[in-house]
């Protein structure tokens, strides 16, 4: 994906299975394609089974002047206290 500068844009975030739980967060996309999703917050998986989860197939989102977005084939990269770090291929 070539972008002419980078874009980091607020939104929310949850996953088809489970749309009430929704997640602010802030999607980052850097020239030649690479994708990471920073959310405040747990997909429901408690904080103690954190690195038993290693990839979401997909998460939805609503992101601002964007609208609506999905990521596929996201994987876990890295978390801190209760926030998740992803990093996605679309």
């Amino acid at each position: 994906m070539k972008v002419k500068n980078n874009i980091q844009k607020i939104g929310y975030f949850w996953l088809p299975s489970n749309i009430e739980n929704k997640l602010a967060g802030i999607i980052s996309i850097e020239d030649g394609g690479k994708i990471s999703l920073q959310l405040h917050g747990l997909f429901g998986v408690n904080p103690y089974e954190l690195y038993e989860v290693d990839n979401m197939d997909i998460i939805l989102g609503d992101v601002e002047e964007y609208g609506k977005i999905t990521l596929v084939d996201s994987t876990y990269t890295e978390g801190k206290g209760m926030d998740m770090v992803l990093s996605s291929k679309i």
